[in-house]
């Protein structure tokens, strides 16, 4: 759980590290350990409960990947490179809320999976 955590926070933290002056390829390195972090995380859910699975059981389950790859993807298509219905900074942050939503279904799913193979 630690490292899926620690992967969203890094991953979300150099999304947004442009608005806060960060290079771009400083922002690529904390963004790819970042993802490489989440993955582990996800992977190595843990069997037992957590508190991160046991608050993900009370928003249910079933709908966040799905919410959240819909709520990235518009965020990609109205994006002012695409469709330019949103402001670059609106688009972007779609995209994050998006990618971070579908991060929790998708550990939440391996963790309920873990706990039933024990």
């Amino acid at each position: 759980m630690v490292a899926f955590l620690l992967g969203l926070v890094a991953w979300v933290a150099a999304n947004l590290a442009g608005f806060a002056g960060l290079s771009p390829k400083l922002q690529a390195i904390i963004a790819g350990l970042g993802v490489v972090l989440g993955l582990f995380g996800i992977h190595s859910a843990p069997g037992e409960p957590s508190p991160l699975v046991l608050l993900l059981d009370k928003l249910g389950t079933g709908w966040k990947t799905i919410v959240g790859a819909v709520v990235g993807v518009l965020g990609y298509l109205l994006s002012p490179e695409v469709f330019g219905t949103l402001s670059p900074g609106f688009a972007h942050t779609l995209m994050v809320i998006g990618s971070v939503l579908a991060g929790f279904g998708l550990f939440h799913r391996q963790a309920k999976t873990a706990a039933l193979a024990h």
